[in-house]
């Protein structure tokens, strides 16, 4: 993450072409090593991804989780605010919330 740059100045576009790490970072999360047994390198897909191959061999990789403690999100649904950072298959970083990141067994 670089010090000098201005999340509150920056535009949408400037914002969304950061690495989703240092956007969350910037949003107040911090990293967190493991949820719900997924951790850093595991594969997994998102529940959405409804073929079989998600279900058997996932559709991604995970390169980061974080938490936000105290957020207004984990006020009103009481439940921890967690975001998993992934490397998809299909080439990309995607960010899911924690609850859509499935585990694929045997995997981590």
């Amino acid at each position: 993450m670089t010090d000098d740059f201005d999340s509150a100045n920056a535009s949408l576009l400037e914002r969304l072409a950061r690495p989703a790490a240092e956007q969350l970072t910037d949003r107040g999360y911090q990293p967190i090593d493991e949820v719900n047994g997924i951790t850093v390198g595991a594969r997994v897909h998102n529940s959405g991804e409804q073929f079989w191959s998600a279900h058997a061999e996932g559709t991604a990789t995970v390169t980061g989780i974080f938490e936000k403690v105290g957020s207004s999100w984990s006020q009103t649904y009481r439940a921890r605010d967690i975001e998993v950072v992934v490397q998809h298959d299909e080439g990309g970083e995607r960010q899911w919330a924690n609850y859509r990141t499935l585990l694929i067994p045997g995997t981590d």
